[in-house]
């Protein structure tokens, strides 16, 4: 929140703080590990809304939740829209997962896989994200 500064560098940084997580998603072995051991302050939610809800009611100090899934939910949820402008993104990343898209290990899944690799080295991932998230937030406000 951002009546509520918060900054860390090291992963031990976070165990001053009660930590929103989703039940059942992959945060990142170290940090998975950190709250196995009890080293860290969490509370499990059913979902990212759910989350949000329990850091904007400041139940919590602060959530997991990746920046785009984070930027979606605050445009398209009704009861966070209101409150969207009280909520900071912290710029350290906690993990960063590789996205993988599978294609059979035919000719035709080779080629589609082929296809697919050489379009998306023409697309600015950035800059389609950015409009596409600017696109759906005017779409949502009106």
């Amino acid at each position: 929140l951002k009546k509520r500064p918060f900054d860390w560098l090291r992963l031990s940084d976070l165990q001053a703080y009660k930590i929103g997580i989703v039940q059942d998603y992959a945060n990142g072995e170290e940090f998975d590990a950190m709250i196995k051991k009890g080293l860290l302050k969490t509370d499990t939610a059913p979902s990212d809304v759910s989350n949000l809800r329990k850091l904007l009611a400041q139940r919590i100090d602060v959530i997991v939740i990746d920046k785009n899934v984070l930027r979606q939910l605050l445009i398209t949820e009704p009861g966070l829209q209101a409150n969207r402008d009280q909520i900071e993104f912290h710029p350290q990343e906690l993990t960063n997962f590789s996205m993988h898209i599978c294609f059979q290990h035919t000719e035709r899944g080779l080629a589609m896989r082929k296809s697919f690799n050489a379009a998306l080295e023409k697309v600015d991932i950035k800059k389609f994200e950015n409009t596409y998230f600017k696109l759906t937030d005017a779409a949502g406000s009106r």
